[in-house]
């Protein structure tokens, strides 16, 4: 009987005939199906045997059939995933179970966890997973390899833990068919995730994770042929020389980079990566971290990109410097400058200005087209708006908002400041809105002003959707079109919008298209 036993769960607990489903995600046949049931109801007959010799023999084979029991138990569970009813469920049927899905993060988290116990099977099929974890009580370990073999996109929200917090949970994923990987860093203190675990990604398309300079460098290069959109997060907790990630990267079919967090000098580590990569293919960078570059690096920079369409990147006279040189970004579509008081706003309002009449032409050769320009300001303090704001107001690139609209604007917000006797005159109106929306009332007098006034030569203001004004107002959007003739009648109109912004007090955007 013993050695019946030990032939029946050798290392592999699926018998022969079996074997093959343990690595594939095919459901069984009817006739492995019948197999794999059959198999079962003989172990576990099996298992009631062992337990009878154990009662009529407790001490003689004790240890040596309790091993057999275990091995059983193994192998029953091994062919029990077999017959799965998850296994025969289609992909759409899947999203639907788990969209209707909610956990209790406090319980699943205060005891010893895998994603395992919560599925209750193999999910050979499963390709998009979306996770939101929270700072677990423990160290927690999600194993999704061995779940779920075929992940193709895994989406992970980490919330936020206090500094102190040691705890996480750790996502172990297959890489053999993953080509999504977004580690969504919630709050300014994320777990950074090393790079090292970027070598064995060889099929990522698009990659979003944090890093901070304590993880080290790598001794190899790492590269990633499909990678197209890369979004890095650099953590607050220090200031992190960005050398020791990007310094490692070869990515060939780059086109989109995003740099958050804080980030040391990060502008000649990334020209270095695209110069080492021969990669000419990039449309979009995003630069919002804290950075220290001069002009001769942003120019370094911005000469390996001539296909760059969007830029947004920290404002300062060494960015002029740089984008006055001629045929610098001959494609670029939208700039978005991130604009604080540590920089003279007035030399910066001329610069600004000579720099839109330089870039935002309106192209009226009938075989160059119509192309699009935007630009974005986001100011840190609602001063620094005001005082670029009148500064570029000269600029006939720029004009459309006159005096008296601008007055109408102060005015509408002293008076909304002085009505609320404990709010201080440095609150945004985007927080004034958030907190009394008792006040809202005034602004849509202020909408109606602005809807009946009007532009001289042929122009007129509007706001959108003037009906509907929502419960928590964040933004007053101010637009002016202006229609003039163009070559073979093209219309070109050109746009200039006074916008809130929930990070900034004030967004000033200019859009010429």
């Amino acid at each position: 009987m013993l050695s019946n036993l030990r032939t029946r769960t050798s290392n592999n607990p699926l018998s022969a005939p079996l074997a093959h489903l343990g690595t594939s995600n095919s459901p069984p046949s009817d006739l492995e199906e019948t197999l794999a049931r059959n198999t079962i109801q003989a172990m576990r007959d099996s298992l009631a045997v062992l337990q009878s010799m154990s009662l009529a023999d407790p001490k003689g084979a004790a240890t040596n059939l309790e091993g057999q029991k275990s091995m059983l138990l193994k192998s029953i569970a091994a062919h029990e995933l077999i017959i799965s009813p998850l296994r025969k469920l289609p992909t759409e049927l899947l999203q639907v179970i788990f969209q209707k899905t909610y956990w209790d993060h406090a319980r699943t988290f205060s005891l010893p966890w895998s994603l395992s116990q919560a599925v209750k099977g193999h999910i050979p099929r499963l390709s998009h997973l979306h996770m939101k974890l929270w700072p677990p009580e423990r160290q927690v370990v999600a194993d999704m390899f061995s779940i779920a073999p075929q992940l193709e996109t895994v989406i992970i929200d980490s919330f936020e833990a206090n500094p102190g917090h040691s705890f996480w949970v750790e996502v172990i994923v297959s890489v053999r068919q993953l080509t999504t990987y977004l580690c969504k860093p919630v709050g300014r203190y994320p777990r950074s995730e090393s790079i090292n675990s970027l070598a064995t990604y060889s099929n990522l398309v698009h990659f979003e994770g944090s890093w901070q300079r304590t993880v080290g460098q790598l001794e190899t290069r790492i590269t990633l042929p499909r990678l197209k959109v890369l979004v890095i997060f650099f953590s607050y907790r220090h200031v992190n020389s960005s050398d020791g990630f990007f310094e490692q990267l070869i990515l060939p079919s780059i086109s989109e980079i995003i740099v958050q967090g804080q980030a040391d000098g990060v502008i000649l580590p990334i020209a270095s990566m695209i110069s080492r990569s021969l990669a000419c293919n990039l449309r979009t960078l995003s630069i919002t971290s804290t950075t220290l570059e001069n002009s001769t690096d942003i120019l370094s920079l911005l000469s390996l990109t001539p296909l760059l369409e969007h830029l947004q990147i920290r404002a300062s006279h060494h960015l002029f410097a740089a984008l006055e040189s001629p045929g610098l970004l001959p494609k670029l579509q939208s700039l978005c400058l991130a604009v604080s008081d540590h920089i003279s706003l007035s030399t910066f309002s001329s610069r600004l200005a000579t720099f839109i009449a330089m870039r935002f032409e309106i192209l009226s050769h009938p075989e160059a087209g119509f192309r699009r320009r935007a630009l974005e300001l986001k100011f840190t303090t609602e001063a620094a708006c005001r005082t670029a704001l009148f500064a570029m107001q000269p600029s006939p690139h720029v004009g459309g908002l006159d005096g008296d609209v601008l007055g109408l604007i102060k005015s509408w917000k002293m008076r909304l400041v002085e009505g609320i006797p404990h709010l201080s005159q440095r609150e945004t109106p985007q927080k004034m809105f958030l907190n009394n929306l008792i006040h809202c009332r005034r602004l849509d007098q202020v909408f109606r002003a602005i809807e009946r006034y009007d532009i001289v030569k042929s122009g007129y203001l509007h706001v959108r959707d003037v009906l509907s004004i929502p419960r928590k107002i964040s933004a007053l959007n101010l637009h002016w079109y202006l229609e003039t003739s163009v070559t073979n009648s093209v219309v070109a109109q050109k746009r200039f919008s006074l916008v809130g912004n929930p990070f900034y007090s004030e967004t000033l955007t200019a859009t010429s298209g």
